[in-house]
């Protein structure tokens, strides 16, 4: 496997999801949706996305798949909706930017941040792997986002998340 200049990650999870692409782009520069075999992917389904570009006005990324197990944390799903309709402002930014990047690289890319959940924050890890139908121009991202426990001690976010500040009692 290359070393990618924008991969940072040290989790297990995301660079085994990373060797699985880069198993699929053989001596291509992306592979393609198509090539996705989910019996290939199988330690990964539920928990990956996949997110198209979307240049109108201004560019916009779109939800074409959102993993079940993520839609049942999140107690939503947000399939075939935009960025623009994450609930967390700060985490829609990053996303916004995170994907401007990746696109503009067209090259794998992982971040991490804070984003806030019920109002407490949490720490996740990320990446962004670009796909091509024709292999040249990137017109989907599979991605991955989770939260290691070594980012969070007190555990990750309990599902469903409830995106409102806690009630004080």
């Amino acid at each position: 496997m290359p070393a990618w200049e924008h991969i940072d990650t040290q989790s297990p999870d995301l660079l085994d999801l990373l060797a699985r692409w880069e198993a699929l782009r053989g001596e291509r520069r992306y592979p393609a949706r198509a090539d996705i075999d989910p019996a290939a992917f199988r330690p990964h389904l539920g928990t990956v996305m996949l997110i198209a570009p979307h240049q109108g006005d201004r560019l916009q990324f779109r939800y074409r798949l959102i993993g079940d197990l993520i839609a049942s944390r999140a107690g939503y799903d947000l399939t075939g909706r935009t960025f623009d309709d994450l609930p967390d402002p700060a985490f829609r930014d990053f996303c916004q930017h995170l994907f401007e990047r990746a696109l503009a690289l067209g090259e794998p890319i992982s971040a991490t941040g804070r984003r806030l959940i019920a109002g407490e924050p949490f720490y996740f890890d990320s990446l962004v792997l670009p796909l091509s139908t024709d292999g040249v121009a990137i017109d989907m991202f599979l991605a991955k986002l989770i939260y290691p426990a070594e980012m969070n001690p007190a555990g990750p976010p309990a599902a469903p998340w409830n995106w409102h500040k806690k009630e004080s009692t």
